[in-house]
């Protein structure tokens, strides 16, 4: 009965007939993950071809009036990538394609449930935190009668607002400050009595030495227990996303009249400096004045939406045409067995340890990992949706993605410009157990640990954990997960977090008077870095990220980069004993300067900079100059082909060739885990760039055997297909 209620919801809505498609139209994957049906306003992302269009209005969704939201532009202004936002009746666990055709379809004004028009004179958000002594502290978001929200997004199908507030207590003693930050991101529906809010409570103050106002935000606050945070909605019902997996019990019902909800987020805790947790609430505003059938009906949605999202993906062709995943397009076709892959992963997802309100949900809490499992070209997970045009792993990635706000970098309205003196290796420019003052401006850090008016708080809390999470290293340096899930949906809150890590990484690469200033850092954090500051620019257009990356490549990489060398590699690094090489040595690490590719090629083509392309084209000699060929090795008997791990240049401070140590007992040649295995593996991708823009034959002579040798082994079967490192290109 149910479907035929909901159906009968959009029958004011005209679906229209089929319209001509062209052969290169694309298609739109959707899946409803839950058994509940629904209807709901789709946003669906949908990749262009550089140069094709520079408006979609033109275009819409088979029969289905249809709303553009441009997410990303080409450099010369065309379309990336644009959000079709359409209405779309979906029954439970169904799946649909609907095709994107020619003609324009527009969508009606937007107009406000009457249910929500009613509701907002008593309609409000309400967070408490309670301090360690048991003291609550509020915060309100009450949008008819607070004027402080801003205007995210107003379109035919939404309008999506932020407002941002801080807990305060009435009671004596206690802080005698705020208590956390409570930021609300509030999304209403045109015609529907349902509201989709994405809450962050958070220690995410910006803090500053000489605070410019009394702003909360200017009052740093450090590491800070709490017994618990607790949600109120008025004039609403919420349910929970993901509530079983943040170990959320049911909310109470009509606790403060009808409607009502409570509901306990979090029980006894705390947050690191810069750490917070967001939750997605789906809202009910229900009116009596509605029929049985209505209100049934719109619980059965709410319901529904509570249990997942609805995460389109276009199809494999379209993304493999328009070049719009990640920086340089791709991947290839999936293998055979793709979807029973995608499925068996998606299970095993659901199935692990890894939950809980500060749990990683995949994702690695530590970003400094052996293997480096967070960087590559795009995440497996959207890739892996766009080869199987399922939707299933951006239920994972949109899990990870809301999990990255208890990264603690978040320094609300951090803005780092060209010469502010500020340093922020780690994710901050000091520490609350002290240590080394690095930064001239420490955002009021380095006052709480001279002199701390709320140690007393802070009892029981272990410093500097974070309950495993760091903010970031610069080797691992990645916004990729944050990057994927915002080009599939366009959420304002991970628009924030992309801001946020970009301003951290401008503090943590400076360009002067630092550390960073002064060196070049490891191929893959200047890499690393560099893919993610055009990342950045392709999601927020501020100049500043595309100049710092160009400055620090003209004033800092170029000029010391040992050009000079047979190898250019990028930096030669000090004695390590990882090497096994006698000390003093330098050498470099040919597999790192993968990252230099995929970044500054990203910089080449999306900046037009020469010189970062022709650093990235010397990557290339990076890696001849450390092949080795027809060598005989005691453990690998005939190495036909191998690459060296690590590549000696000097030995006390004086040059030395490559094989310098290949036959000394107990050194050899460092293959890594094997000749051409395991971290080599990076450098496919990254060969298939040089390949396919070598200004030379010998160049692409060159890149394509490198390439091919490295994944000789692997064509026996497809599992490169479904590999970040290897999936871009397919075989020569």
């Amino acid at each position: 009965m149910k479907h035929i209620i909901v159906t009968s919801l959009v029958s004011t809505f005209v679906f229209g007939a089929f319209e001509g498609v062209r052969a290169q139209d694309q298609i739109l994957n959707i899946q409803n993950l839950s058994p509940e049906p629904r209807i709901e306003w789709i946003r669906a992302s949908v990749p262009f071809p550089r140069g094709r269009t520079k408006d979609p209005s033109n275009l819409h969704v088979q029969g289905r009036p249809t709303h553009w939201r441009i997410l990303q532009r080409w450099p010369d202004g065309s379309v990336r990538i644009a959000q079709a936002q359409f209405l779309e009746p979906l029954q439970g666990f169904a799946s649909k394609q609907l095709k994107v055709v020619q003609g324009s379809f527009p969508v009606s004004p937007f107009k406000l449930h009457p249910a929500i028009s009613k509701a907002l004179p008593h309609f409000g958000i309400v967070t408490s935190v309670q301090d360690i002594q048991g003291r609550p502290y509020f915060a309100r978001f009450l949008p008819l009668y607070q004027k402080d929200f801003e205007v995210l997004e107003a379109s035919p199908a939404f309008i999506s607002l932020r407002a941002r507030h801080y807990h305060f207590t009435r009671e004596a003693g206690g802080l005698g400050r705020d208590l956390l930050s409570q930021t609300v991101y509030m999304t209403l529906f045109s015609k529907m009595p349902i509201a989709v809010v994405d809450l962050v409570v958070a220690n995410d103050y910006k803090g500053a030495d000489n605070p410019p106002t009394n702003s909360p935000n200017d009052q740093a606050l450090g590491d800070i227990g709490f017994q618990s945070v607790d949600l109120a909605v008025l004039g609403a019902r919420a349910l929970v996303r993901f509530s079983k997996k943040n170990l959320i019990s049911p909310p109470l019902m009509d606790r403060f009249g009808t409607p009502s909800s409570w509901t306990r987020l979090l029980s006894k805790s705390y947050f690191g400096d810069g750490q917070g947790k967001r939750w997605r609430l789906i809202l009910l505003f229900d009116d009596p004045s509605m029929s049985q059938g209505e209100r049934t009906a719109w619980q059965g949605i709410a319901k529904s939406m509570e249990k997942s999202s609805v995460l389109p993906i276009a199809d494999f062709a379209s993304w493999q045409r328009s070049y719009a995943l990640g920086l340089h397009g791709g991947p290839v076709r999936g293998p055979k067995n793709g979807r029973t892959l995608a499925i068996r992963e998606y299970q095993s997802w659901k199935s692990k340890n890894h939950f809980g309100p500060f749990g990683g949900w995949g994702d690695l809490k530590e970003s400094y990992v052996t293997g480096t499992p967070r960087n590559g070209p795009m995440t497996e997970l959207i890739a892996h949706a766009a080869q199987t045009s399922l939707c299933l792993p951006l239920e994972q990635l949109e899990g990870e993605a809301w999990q990255q706000t208890l990264r603690p970098y978040h320094l609300w309205g951090l803005t780092v410009k060209e010469n502010d003196d500020i340093y922020m290796i780690d994710g901050l420019p000091f520490h609350i157990n002290g240590g080394r003052r690095t930064s001239q401006e420490t955002l009021g850090r380095l006052g709480i640990f001279k002199a701390d008016p709320w140690k007393a708080f802070r009892v029981g809390v272990p410093l500097d954990k974070n309950h495993g999470w760091n903010a970031y290293d610069l080797e691992h340096f990645s916004i990729d997960i944050l990057y994927d899930y915002w080009i599939l949906t366009g959420d304002h809150r991970t628009y924030d977090e992309i801001v946020n890590m970009s301003e951290a990484i401008l503090a943590g690469t400076r360009n002067f008077k630092y550390f960073t200033g002064k060196e070049i850092l490891a191929a893959r954090a200047e890499g690393w870095v560099a893919q993610a500051l055009v990342k950045a620019w392709l999601v927020t257009r501020e100049p500043r990220y595309r100049d710092h990356i160009l400055q620090r490549i003209h004033k800092i990489i170029e000029p010391k980069r040992r050009k000079d060398h047979p190898s250019r590699a990028l930096v030669f690094q000090y004695s390590h004993d990882q090497t096994r090489f006698p000390r003093p040595h330098r050498f470099y690490m040919p597999w790192q300067h993968a990252a230099i590719v995929h970044g500054y090629m990203g910089v080449w083509r999306y900046f037009g900079d020469q010189t970062a392309r022709r650093i990235a084209h010397d990557a290339l000699f990076a890696v001849i100059y450390g092949w080795v060929r027809n060598f005989k090795d005691p453990k690998y008997g005939l190495v036909k082909d191998g690459l060296r791990y690590f590549v000696p240049v000097s030995y006390n401070k004086k040059p030395i060739p490559a094989n310098y140590w290949d036959l000394t007992k107990g050194i050899g040649v460092r293959w890594g885990d094997n000749p051409l295995g395991g971290a080599h593996t990076f450098l496919v991708g990254a060969m298939d760039l040089i390949r396919e823009d070598s200004p030379t034959p010998a160049e692409y002579l060159a890149a394509t055997y490198i390439r091919n040798a490295l994944t000789r082994d692997m064509r026996k079967d497809e599992r490169w297909r479904w590999y970040r490192w290897t999936f871009l290109r397919e075989h020569p």
